[in-house]
């Protein structure tokens, strides 16, 4: 039985960046950037407004007021068709294109339009007011992204906005999920005496996709060594395989078997952690394998805990965005611990003004999946501490989005 530390240590050193792929710009939402991306344009790619008002001369606006003839008005997608020349004004909009000559632009709110086409200007302005020139936030050849950017909206539209339709990405990993167990049916079948639905096969393919990766649904496989041994097979197609299920000590426990069976090299089957001890973490070729315990709760810790950074590592991103945060918290009750294990209890993490507070659940059986629901974090009690008083800060694994009261 290994500290939840060292396990994570090996799972990470296990784990590199997937290959590289191609994708168009919708597709590229949440994914890491493979290669930097160089501007190919000017940005912005003319001098142009930033306020609705009226294109001038500034060297014109030495006695205010003055009075100025408006030789053309220029909406923004035109383009302006007459040179400023000496004494004279353009009206002009948000966004449009700043016609030859012009330096500044003056707003709206300081000028007043006559009737016979001229303009007022009510107060001066200096070069480059109320405008932005060609090239200032960017250039062409400027980089643009380093490899390694996670792609979030403002990055898309970033891209976008320099005329780039497919970016190189790291690829998103398939996740081959099973669950071991004869009890256990699918969804859609009539549940029998003594039988129960697999609930985490589709909360493990939920957590997948949260992550970022594609998970494969395999179903559920009988607890004997030949029909494990043969799904395991089956599945070495995928990046990572998840099981649930047979990684304890009982008589139908089979994960480890079928895992020597196959030439695995089993790096640990143990952790220091309650809920989810029985964890086994193996290699299997070029395949990332991990059977997960086949408690509800236990089985979603163990996701969270080691899947969740090697999902985001495979995927390229950076070392600070590959675990959930853990963030100190007040306790607003007692959180109980075993003493000998790090345990991670779960409740509801909020903040109230300037302090973040976490509530436990009442119960922490790891069977109880449905005391699961609306949770958002998990308070560490450490080994060698068996209780936690309301009052004191705990450090908090956050899982969810921390609520505001």
């Amino acid at each position: 039985m290994i500290p939840i530390e060292e396990a994570q240590a090996l799972v990470l050193g296990s784990i590199k960046p997937l290959g590289i792929e191609r994708v168009d710009l919708f597709s590229a939402l949440y994914r890491v950037l493979a290669e930097p991306v160089f501007s190919s344009l000017d940005f912005p790619r003319w001098n142009s407004s930033v306020m609705d008002g009226y294109a001038v001369r500034s060297e014109d606006l030495g006695v205010i007021p003055v009075t100025l003839p408006i030789v053309e008005e220029i909406a923004a997608g035109t383009i302006p068709q007459h040179p400023l020349g000496m004494g004279e004004a353009s009206r002009i909009f948000t966004g449009a294109m700043m016609p030859e000559g012009a330096d500044a632009v003056v707003i709206q709110e300081n000028t007043t339009a006559n009737p016979d086409g001229t303009v007022s200007i009510l107060k001066s302005v200096n070069s480059g007011a109320n405008m932005v020139s060609k090239g200032a936030h960017l250039r062409t050849g400027d980089l643009l992204m380093s490899a390694g950017t996670v792609l979030r909206a403002p990055e898309i539209g970033i891209l976008s906005s320099v005329g780039r339709s497919f970016v190189s990405v790291y690829r998103r990993p398939v996740v081959a999920i099973l669950s071991t167990g004869n009890e256990l049916v699918s969804l859609g079948h009539e549940l029998q005496p003594g039988q129960i639905i697999d609930s985490n096969q589709y909360a493990l393919a939920a957590q997948v996709i949260e992550a970022g990766a594609v998970p494969r649904l395999l179903g559920v496989v009988k607890d004997d060594i030949p029909s494990l041994t043969q799904a395991i097979t089956e599945a070495l197609d995928a990046d990572f395989i998840l099981s649930s299920g047979g990684v304890s000590v009982g008589d139908y426990d089979h994960v480890k078997t079928a895992l020597q069976n196959l030439g695995a090299q089993i790096l640990f089957q143990k952790v220091r952690v309650k809920p989810g001890k029985p964890l086994t973490f193996a290699l299997l070729n070029q395949v990332v394998y991990w059977g997960l315990p086949g408690n509800p709760v236990s089985c979603l810790v163990g996701f969270w805990l080691t899947v969740y950074p090697a999902i985001r590592k495979s995927m390229g991103y950076p070392e600070s965005l590959q675990n959930f945060p853990v963030l100190p918290a007040r306790l607003t009750a007692p959180a109980e611990g075993t003493g000998d294990r790090e345990t991670y209890v779960r409740g509801v993490l909020y903040q109230q003004e300037e302090q973040l507070y976490f509530t436990p659940r009442s119960s922490h059986a790891s069977g109880n999946l449905v005391n699961l629901q609306g949770i958002n974090g998990f308070g560490i009690v450490p080994v060698g501490t068996e209780k936690v008083e309301r009052g004191v800060d705990i450090r908090v694994l956050q899982v969810g989005t921390v609520q505001v009261r």
